[in-house]
């Protein structure tokens, strides 16, 4: 660390302020040679007396100190039970019954967690975050924005922009998401030029080509794997090795032909994932079994040329439904789900025309799912959702180009959901939402080139804010980083090979970063995300905890667990971080003490030596050789002398303006 000289420090102009102090003046004295001998030695005197105040100062600091790294230890403990307990809740062979119990325990240590961190302060200052911590040393005059040392301490601190939401968020109805990179990082990479890149794809051939992709942990190992569609009915599981790697596929029969869509989730509660598929005629449910493979598929007829294919609980049962357009007969059709694999009588809305794609999110703000329709046409439609299965007649929203599919999120960052529109004339069209279920007029077009056929919304490079990734009808998958304000960079291309089709995220890899899964014409393509400079660290200070302890967060279900043991694995990281960094200050603080302490017997020295015709600058000089020949190693640290001299005459109810 490059630090000040001593010699910058003690000037004429501060001994000058000593002199000042000694005479009862607020202000510094205007010219040396107007210092008697008396105020000179007097005002040597007060400052060694101020730098006592200092060193009382700094060992209060170092005993806050020491009482948050004793309280991080403390929670260490506790963390390692609550990871022992979440790891025995993932295990096959523990029975509903026994999770419940160990979920108990798990909310007793979470209990026991909130309360340390609470009641861990210093009047108003929480010892356990950057803010509280930094105004503790900001008291005693170690300054993160006057000491490097003290901006380089609290840069490893962990203690970033606080998100709701943790490491993972639940949907309504269905499973809880795959752990997003956005999990994994120690500090903002909006500057990092790594984050939201891709390497190379590789390609992994399939017997045929699929019609759609998606991606789940099917056997429950912790590592990604990949779930295929063929037209002529196949469903293939390619299994992950958690480093990008796959293996062999294995075949299930849909019983369909012409299928066309593919999804996974728990359709009959029993913490399997089970597979649905989706062709012009109608669905095949197939219901997994514990140890990941999947029982003969159960044919449900739907009629004819059905489109779109969406899970969700659009009635607030708590129990899975299906969401399907029927384009011959300009229908919505919505499977409430019984939660035991089967469903109730199928509820029927009138669409808005032949529609194509469907997306289902709360436009409007009331705590119901809404759904938006494509047309590929000039038309979009949206359907306000009444929390009981039902919707609201729809409303048409004319929109620019011919849209075939639609994305909802939120890409400006004001809490209100926005599209992203796929448009058959080669571009990725943004709308942003009024939060009512209409959208303003204005239309943010991005070119891709060739035709985008479906897309897909995360946050790729950890920066809060949402990007769009894209597969079109060529050769390319097309990332869009977004800026937060609803307007993204233009599109990044990657060669995934011939026929790019449905696209889908996740990390194949291992590595905390999300990477994007192509189906192509010869099976798929992965394009595995390049880690960022900062992307391991779980991005979360010990105060905004509360999400991953909080009242609908569970271990009640294996892949609940699943979640919370990568958030409770990131939480003891940072712990570890920041008993580190405490370790560092504690150094740095005691480098400070011996420094003040060497200045302070220096000004006693001088004040015995001095003489009537001694110089300000004369006395600065002396001071500078006696505290080097006393501070040794301490020097490090002469940038704080002053701050620190400042901050003990604040302390000592006295003040002066240089």
């Amino acid at each position: 660390m490059a630090s000040k000289g001593i010699g910058s420090i003690l000037t004429e102009s501060f001994v000058n302020r000593f002199v000042g102090l000694s005479q009862g003046s607020n202000t510094k004295v205007s010219a040396a040679s107007s210092s008697s001998n008396a105020s000179l030695s007097n005002g040597l005197r007060l400052g060694a007396r101020l730098y006592g105040t200092a060193i009382q100062g700094l060992n209060s600091l170092i005993s806050f100190i020491n009482l948050s790294k004793s309280t991080l230890e403390t929670l260490e403990k506790l963390t390692d039970k609550l990871i022992n307990v979440t790891e025995r809740a993932t295990r096959i062979g523990t029975s509903s019954d026994a999770r419940n119990t160990l979920d108990l325990e798990y909310r007793k240590l979470a209990g026991d967690f909130k309360t340390i961190v609470s009641s861990t302060k210093v009047g108003d200052k929480n010892l356990l975050n950057k803010e509280g911590l930094s105004k503790l040393f900001t008291v005693i005059g170690l300054d993160e924005k006057t000491s490097e040392s003290i901006a380089d301490l609290f840069a490893g601190f962990l203690t970033t922009t606080e998100d709701k939401f943790l490491a993972s968020d639940t949907v309504r109805g269905g499973r809880p998401l795959k752990t997003p990179s956005s999990a994994y990082n120690t500090s903002s990479s909006s500057n990092d030029d790594a984050a939201g890149t891709f390497l190379a794809a590789t390609t992994s051939v399939l017997g045929a080509a699929p019609s759609d992709l998606t991606t789940a942990d099917i056997n429950f190992d912790g590592k990604a794997d990949i779930v295929t569609l063929q037209t002529a009915g196949a469903i293939e599981i390619s299994v992950g090795n958690g480093n990008g790697t796959f293996q062999a596929s294995v075949s299930y029969d849909s019983g369909l032909v012409l299928a066309r869509r593919v999804r996974t989730a728990d359709f009959n509660n029993d913490q399997v994932q089970d597979l649905v598929a989706q062709s012009d005629t109608g669905l095949s449910l197939l219901l997994g079994n514990i140890n990941g493979s999947f029982k003969a598929g159960t044919l449900i007829p739907t009629g004819t040329n059905l489109s779109g294919l969406t899970l969700l609980d659009v009635n607030r049962d708590n129990k899975l439904d299906v969401v399907t357009l029927d384009t011959t007969n300009d229908k919505i059709n919505v499977f409430l789900g019984n939660a035991d694999g089967t469903f109730k009588v199928v509820l029927t809305f009138v669409d808005t025309g032949p529609s194509d794609g469907v997306s289902a999110l709360d436009m409007n703000g009331d705590g119901n799912i809404d759904l938006v329709t494509t047309s590929g046409s000039t038309n979009m439609g949206f359907f306000a959702g009444n929390g009981n299965g039902t919707f609201e007649a729809g409303m048409t929203t004319a929109v620019t180009g011919t849209i075939t599919n639609a994305t909802a999120g939120d890409f400006n960052n004001d809490s209100t959901p926005d599209l992203m529109a796929l448009d058959t004339n080669g571009f990725v069209m943004y709308r942003q939402g009024n939060g009512d279920g209409t959208f303003k007029a204005e239309v943010s077009s991005y070119v891709t080139g060739d035709i985008p056929s479906t897309g897909v919304a995360a946050d790729v490079n950890n920066d809060g804010s949402l990007d769009f990734i894209a597969s079109a009808d060529l050769n390319f998958t097309h990332v869009l980083l977004g800026n937060g304000d609803g307007s993204f960079k233009i599109a990044v291309d990657y060669d995934v090979g011939a026929t790019p089709r449905s696209v889908s995220l996740t990390d194949v890899t291992g590595d905390g970063v999300l990477d994007i899964v192509t189906a192509t014409s010869a099976g798929f393509a992965t394009l595995e995300g390049v880690p960022g400079a900062n992307a391991r660290g779980l991005s979360r200070s010990l105060k905004e905890f509360d999400s991953l302890f909080s009242v609908d967060r569970n271990i009640r279900t294996r892949p609940n667990a699943y979640q919370i043991l990568a958030d409770l694995k990131g939480l003891r990281s940072q712990i570890e971080t920041n008993k580190r960094a405490l370790d560092e200050a504690t150094v740095i603080v005691g480098e400070n003490v011996k420094l003040i302490r060497a200045a302070g017997f220096a000004f006693l020295e001088a004040a015995d030596s001095v003489t009537s015709a001694d110089k300000a600058d004369q006395v600065a000089l002396l001071l500078q050789a006696q505290i080097r020949q006393n501070a040794g190693a301490a020097l490090s640290q002469a940038e704080n002398l002053e701050p620190i001299t400042v901050a003990a005459l604040t302390l000592s109810n006295e003040s002066f303006t240089s």
